[in-house]
């Protein structure tokens, strides 16, 4: 059994001596282990990962295949949305086919369509066909103020009901007040 193993050792040894690499480069970039299928079908010398820094030949023209030629309007209208959506509290403007302008913030992007919320509790879901032109990032200066004037409104409301909660606990759990 010992033997074997020194065999396989040594028939490794052999395989990686003829790669040409410093021994530096060995050390740093670590070789796929054999495996039994290898072994079998005498796939050697082992592949070298290539340096993270270089580029496969052809590896452009790979990437380009999956780009369309000619992208269709809702191709351009998603690549802009994801350019603005990376900052979320930018409010974009958002020129729709039917003649309306929508004004919010992006929020979730999908392949087809994007949520631009309008408030702290309204968002609308917005295809990418339906827009007419690409949105524009606008500083909303009144949606600013709307959303305020709302969080200011929930915040008055929840500390206008904490008084009441030590009243209202004890009637729900003895059923006076229904669920």
């Amino acid at each position: 059994m010992k033997i074997s193993r020194f065999y396989h050792f040594a028939l490794l040894a052999l395989f990686l001596t003829p790669l040409g690499l410093p021994a530096q480069d060995l050390l740093e970039t670590p070789l796929p282990l054999p495996t039994l299928t290898s072994w079998l079908t005498f796939d050697y010398p082992p592949q070298i990962p290539a340096p993270s820094g270089a580029k496969l030949p052809g590896a452009d023209f790979y990437a380009s295949a999956h780009q369309p030629i000619f992208p269709t309007h809702a191709q351009l209208m998603r690549q802009a949305v994801e350019t603005l959506g990376v900052a979320q509290h930018r409010f974009v403007r958002c020129q729709l086919r039917d003649g309306t302008s929508v004004t919010g913030a992006i929020g979730h992007i999908d392949r087809n369509e994007f949520t631009l919320s309008q408030g702290i509790f309204n968002s609308r879901l917005i295809r990418y066909s339906e827009l007419k032109s690409s949105p524009s990032p606008v500083p909303a200066i009144p949606e600013h103020l709307l959303n305020a004037l709302e969080w200011t409104g929930v915040v008055a409301v929840c500390v206008a009901a904490v008084p009441l909660l030590p009243v209202v606990i004890p009637l729900m759990l003895t059923g006076v007040i229904a669920d």
